[in-house]
């Protein structure tokens, strides 16, 4: 009997098919995930979850969809206690892991929240802008002192970029910074915060300082350069460091910075007071991670002799850090992505420069200024200098609006309202002047 070629073909087609479709059902089956207490989840990512990881030291529990897998941690948008989040877990923090009856779970955060899909609410995705080249990342250099140069405005001027693409974008901070002012600190770890709710945010530690570290510690996930520093995040009253309720206050606020980011509270309290000791056991099974503050772990990061800084080595070997990059295509492969790729042309890099510029303007200009406002009155008669001395408060009115706080805590420049009630008298005065 002969048989017909297109009918073997589709016979042939379809068991082939159905090959692939063993292969991929076993491939999913393949990907496990180890708990303490030695049980194991099999599954895969997309899967909808309801994960128990420690936070704070209480037992916290995330439904939602299970969205990546590393061998340090997991990752999984969903909702705690009704809110919607996108929660990095370290794998020494996972108590249990198991498959969620709820099927809704696994719905990414913008199909819950249609309003975070894109910069216009309620329209999900609709304008967003499609890359050509694939997936990427919104790369930002954030250099120089928290508060001066390192601010949290060019952070949401670079989430709003991102916004344009759509939610679940990864913005890049490479940090390079020796610290600064801790009312910055809380305006970055807001923003920050905010940001990621919608996007993924990494830290990529060339020197994270103080400020700069407490910078680093709000993001999805940190990476440091080969070199790379983190540490010794001191609070200062003037030039001594903070005692008492100020410390105590700082020692807590940090602590929870760090367990917002599924970190140890005591690496937070050993970088900020010396005397609070550190160390850890590492399982060499699992790798899971458990920290001390006492010396009776086998690892010791502080010893009371100085705040804790991390170096590359031991960050990513305690879990505080992900991995090293020394570069761009080094820390693509670590984010999973095929290839470095900045979208939005580059607009990351010249949001940085933007303000560096006006920074440093500013840094060059307003001491000028008040020099000028100081010698006024020289070499020329009252009304003259009066008109003079109305042009330059203009002009430190203008940096107030510009460049706050490089203004105000650099170089002393009053509030604007002060400094327009000054040009009110001087304008007063030349009147009555005039008048004559």
């Amino acid at each position: 009997m002969r048989t017909n070629s297109s009918t073997s073909f589709v016979k042939v087609f379809a068991c082939f098919a159905l090959l692939l479709a063993m292969s991929a059902a076993l491939a999913r089956a393949d990907v496990r995930i180890q708990m303490k207490d030695g049980s194991i989840w099999k599954g895969d990512v997309g899967a909808a979850v309801d994960a128990v990881f420690n936070m704070r030291g209480v037992n916290t529990t995330i439904t939602g969809r299970l969205t990546k897998i590393t061998d340090l941690y997991i990752e999984v948008d969903g909702k705690i206690a009704g809110i919607d989040r996108r929660q990095i877990i370290m794998r020494s923090d996972l108590v249990a892991l198991k498959t969620s009856a709820d099927a809704k779970a696994a719905e990414p955060v913008a199909a819950r929240n249609p309003e975070l899909a894109a910069p216009d609410a309620g329209r999900a995705g609709k304008g967003a802008i499609k890359s050509s080249s694939g997936p990427g990342v919104f790369f930002m250099p954030m250099e120089g002192t928290v508060g001066f140069e390192f601010r949290h405005e060019e952070i949401e001027k670079l989430a709003a970029e991102a916004d344009k693409y759509g939610p679940h974008q990864i913005l890049v901070l490479r940090i390079n910074s020796p610290g600064g002012l801790v009312i910055e600190g809380e305006d970055i770890h807001r923003t920050i915060s905010e940001v990621r709710k919608r996007h993924r945010v990494v830290a990529w530690i060339e020197e994270a300082i103080s400020g700069g570290c407490a910078a680093a510690i709000c993001c999805d996930e940190i990476y440091f350069m080969t070199e790379g520093t983190a540490g010794s995040v001191t609070m200062f009253s003037g030039t001594t460091a903070a005692t008492g309720a100020q410390l105590q206050a700082w020692l807590k606020t940090l602590g929870d910075w760090m367990e917002e980011g599924g970190r140890s509270r005591y690496i937070a309290e050993a970088m900020i007071n010396a005397p609070k000791l550190l160390s850890y056991d590492k399982d060499p099974v699992t790798g899971a991670v458990t920290f001390y503050n006492t010396l009776q772990g086998k690892y010791v990061l502080s010893d009371a002799k100085e705040n804790l800084t991390f170096n590359a080595t031991n960050a990513v070997h305690c879990g505080f850090a992900q991995g090293i990059a020394d570069t761009t295509d080094e820390l693509a492969k670590l984010l999973d992505l095929p290839k470095w790729n900045e979208l939005g042309d580059g607009v990351g890099r010249k949001i940085s420069e933007d303000w560096l510029r006006t920074a440093k303007q500013a840094q060059d200009d307003i001491p000028k200024i008040i020099n000028r406002i100081n010698t006024a009155g020289i070499g020329r008669d009252q009304a003259e200098t009066i008109g003079r001395l109305i042009s330059l408060y203009q002009d430190l009115i203008q940096w107030r609006k510009k460049a706050e706080r490089i203004a105000e805590m650099m170089f002393g420049v009053p509030d604007i309202e002060t400094l327009e009630f000054n040009i009110e008298e001087l304008r007063r005065q030349l009147a009555r002047l005039r008048g004559r």
